[in-house]
């Protein structure tokens, strides 16, 4: 068993690498998410009409069966559509990611100012983003069942619950002064007690969350999905690994806080007009380049703490 772990250690490691290492992540990054938009945007036009969709923006309060008219594909294929996207966009997804636990795991170096990674570690770490996606879906299913037949309901009531959902909404946005009565609200309860089970389920999926932590990256640097491996390797470290993840929540919501703070004063800015116009173009500029340095930041910051936690519970360094 390696030594065991320290928080602190790990998320300064993170926050060093995703700050030292900005570039890198940016070569790895940038192919991969510019197919992702190109691909969303296609998708987009494929699903809408975007004339009719324009439309819709000199229309006050619109319903939603107004935006039902502007889709060109059936619900079914528009869903299918979208979910194929998914994938492919997980996959690009999963070969950038490869790239950096590769990186921090192994020290492994991969030149170019552009990455389109489709490889064995890209596949492993798809299929692991896959697995674990599917376990946290199983067990808030699982939950989220639970809370129905403890309450009287079954799956069926869930799925017929949502067009009454979905005519509430389209009453509230054309009147605003609309109150669902008690009848409506009973009927949409199957709903409000799925997602409650969430709340239920997360303790559990902390815990396998915490366990499954060394599971992509370790997926990325052997050759193998460590499914098992993950959990036997975070024996010991449970704890540990949790307190990563707090302190690492703690950072992000003091960085999300500061960084919406910076947004906002700049979209102020941004918005000058009259002589102040230049000015007002300058900090559209600034705005739009510290998003952009942020988002890499945040990437390199997330996929190197799994990484460095794989690490050193794999070789102690």
């Amino acid at each position: 068993m390696s030594e065991r772990i320290r928080a602190g250690d790990i998320l300064n490691e993170a926050f060093q690498f995703g700050f030292y290492r900005w570039t890198t992540v940016f070569r790895f990054a940038w192919l991969p998410v510019v197919m992702v938009m190109l691909l969303a945007f296609g998708a987009t036009n494929l699903v809408f009409d975007m004339e009719a969709l324009k439309a819709l923006e000199g229309v006050q309060d619109p319903a939603l069966s107004d935006f039902q008219e502007a889709f060109r594909l059936s619900m079914p294929m528009a869903a299918l559509t979208w979910i194929g996207v998914g994938v492919i966009a997980l996959f690009l997804y999963s070969g950038f990611a490869a790239s950096i636990y590769r990186l921090v795991a192994l020290g492994e170096e991969r030149s170019g100012v552009a990455h389109l990674r489709l490889d064995g570690p890209a596949l492993r770490v798809f299929f692991a983003m896959l697995i674990l996606n599917g376990i946290n879906y199983v067990v808030i299913s699982a939950v989220s069942l639970l809370m129905l037949a403890l309450n009287g309901h079954g799956i069926g009531d869930f799925f017929a619950a949502w067009p009454d959902f979905f005519a509430m909404v389209e009453a509230s946005s054309q009147d605003s002064s609309y109150q669902p009565s008690l009848e409506e609200a009973q009927r949409l309860a199957p709903i409000g007690l799925f997602f409650l089970g969430f709340m239920f389920a997360l303790p559990a999926l902390i815990y396998i969350n915490v366990k499954l932590a060394p599971f992509a990256p370790g997926s990325a640097s052997e050759n193998r999905l460590l499914l098992f491996g993950a959990f036997r390797m975070t024996f010991g470290h449970a704890w540990s690994i949790f307190g990563v993840y707090v302190l690492f929540f703690m950072a992000m919501l003091v960085m999300t806080i500061v960084y919406w703070l910076t947004m906002s004063f700049l979209g102020v800015m941004t918005g000058l007009g009259g002589s102040a116009a230049v000015i007002g173009k300058l900090f559209g500029a600034i705005e739009f380049a510290a998003s952009f340095a942020y988002q890499i930041f945040i990437f390199g910051v997330q996929f190197s703490l799994q990484a460095i936690i794989y690490r050193r519970l794999k070789t102690g360094q």
